[in-house]
């Protein structure tokens, strides 16, 4: 008797509910994560699925030097933030499957391939896989809009949907410095010598954890700057490259200009870049610690895992959590998937944009 043809046999027996997540660390796909790839943002775990503002810029200003001469007592200034808590936003998603299914969306290793108890288990866990993949993309992708929002836009959106605003909450702007790339006589290098300035002053003492300054430049602006005549009679083939490892070499176009390294970002991304996508984004790439500290990207054990009872752990194995529920009868299994975010730029005076026209 064909599995199809036992209509009282429940299709999950001997399956119970498991935890997927592990499968989020295997999977390899070319879904695009330019923002992910740059390592700006350092995922920075929370025990719990709410930040308070004033917590995260708490400690965060450089104190002032104290006159050793005077025989007064000086009294010290703690930064304050508006007494703002944020809920970190949360993606779910869900897919269902059942005999049917299983039929229609696995392919089968022959027209003879009937749906026995011998190898419908192997079927199970190839659809199984298959949805893990397909919401990984999904979260990937929502991920990667969030930091977008955050870099570009300045702004985040908590699961309340309250927009937080990272210029007006932490009190500081971004820089704009745009550079006449049109002009065959503007001296580019000292333009990004201002803009170098810029940033390492608003670095402060947390220059020494500056690896390097990195520039997230739209085709455009990316072109126009090597092609510049400034830059062509003193920097020429190989003279762009790096003298260190970026991580994302030959994955996207990178150039090494008076200490900056420029990326050339992908069409989807240069249309937030300045005026008509021809513009520049400047700012420090530091190192983990440093970057953690700056550019965190808070996450916490989801909700469902802690309903579902599954182990969390501070670190990244329930950043993305997938798990399987069987339904009562046994005839139906859910894919359930889910991530949490929240994306900062504590420092927004640390970015500086550029449009080249």
């Amino acid at each position: 008797m064909s599995f199809l043809d036992a209509q009282n046999v429940s299709v999950f027996n001997g399956y119970h509910n498991v935890d997927y997540s592990i499968l989020h660390e295997t999977l390899n796909h070319d879904q695009q994560s330019f923002l992910q790839d740059l390592g700006i943002f350092q995922s920075s775990y929370s025990e719990f699925p709410s930040i308070g503002l004033k917590e995260i810029t708490y400690g965060y200003s450089a104190l002032e030097s104290v006159d050793p001469r005077s025989d007064a007592y000086h009294s010290t200034t703690i930064p304050l933030g508006t007494a703002v808590e944020l809920s970190m936003a949360y993606t779910a998603l869900k897919d269902a499957f059942g005999k049917p299914d299983l039929m229609q969306m696995v392919k089968r290793d022959s027209k003879t391939d009937a749906m026995t108890t011998s190898n419908i288990a192997s079927k199970i866990d190839v659809l199984i896989g298959q949805y893990t993949q397909a919401h990984n993309m999904s979260l990937n992708s929502t991920l990667e809009q969030a930091y977008s929002k955050a870099l570009f836009e300045l702004k985040a959106e908590d699961a309340e949907g309250t927009i937080l605003n990272f210029q007006t909450e932490m009190g500081k702007t971004v820089n704009v410095h745009d550079i006449d790339l049109a002009t065959p006589t503007t001296d580019v290098f000292d333009e990004l010598d201002k803009i170098q300035q810029v940033i390492r002053k608003n670095l402060k003492q947390r220059t020494r954890h500056l690896d390097y300054i990195l520039g997230i430049a739209s085709p455009a602006y990316f072109r126009k700057i090597k092609s510049h005549p400034s830059v062509k009679q003193y920097i020429l083939g190989s003279g762009f490259t790096p003298t260190f490892e970026t991580g994302f070499e030959g994955k996207y176009q990178i150039a090494m200009l008076n200490d900056i390294l420029f990326v050339c970002a992908p069409e989807e991304i240069a249309a937030q870049l300045g005026v008509s996508g021809q513009g520049c984004l400047f700012l420090p790439s530091l190192q983990k610690d440093a970057s953690k500290e700056l550019f965190p990207d808070f996450y916490c054990e989801s909700q469902r895992v802690i309903d579902f009872g599954l182990n969390g752990q501070d670190d990244l194995s329930n950043r993305y959590c997938t798990y399987t529920v069987i339904n009562d009868l046994h005839t139906q299994c859910s894919v359930i998937s889910d991530t949490s975010y929240l994306p900062v730029v504590r420092d927004p005076s640390l970015l500086v944009r550029s449009n080249w026209s």
